[in-house]
């Protein structure tokens, strides 16, 4: 978009065929992402990223399907500390693990350092 977002994704609809009957299913995932370069400071990084984890949309045996959705929300920060060494700090939500919405909403928190040599 601009020297400062960039926006990106990616969509996967997998046709999965039985080798041996005439079962098949259909998964379905994507994620869509903005990340925005040197926020705060040069080398800096946030980002935030949506997306659907692998979902079988149709299946042969329709007791395999996944009724519910399970969405992926995540958000970063890098902070860039010297050009060798960055700190990269998130969070991740996953609503409905399992594509299941008897399953408690997932959160998980994130802390990388990152060394170059």
């Amino acid at each position: 978009m601009t020297p400062k977002v960039v926006v990106s994704g990616w969509f996967d609809y997998m046709f999965a065929d039985s080798e041996v009957s005439d079962d098949d299913a259909r998964v379905l995932n994507f994620a869509a992402n903005v990340v925005f370069p040197d926020l705060g400071k040069k080398g800096n990084i946030g980002a935030l990223v949506f997306g659907i984890p692998p979902k079988v949309v149709s299946n042969s045996i329709s007791a395999n399907e996944d009724r519910d959705t399970s969405f992926h929300i995540e958000a970063l920060y890098r902070h860039q500390l010297t050009s060798n060494i960055a700190i990269t700090s998130g969070g991740i939500v996953i609503t409905n693990p399992e594509h299941n919405s008897s399953n408690d909403t997932i959160f998980v928190g994130v802390v990388r350092t990152t060394f170059k040599f």
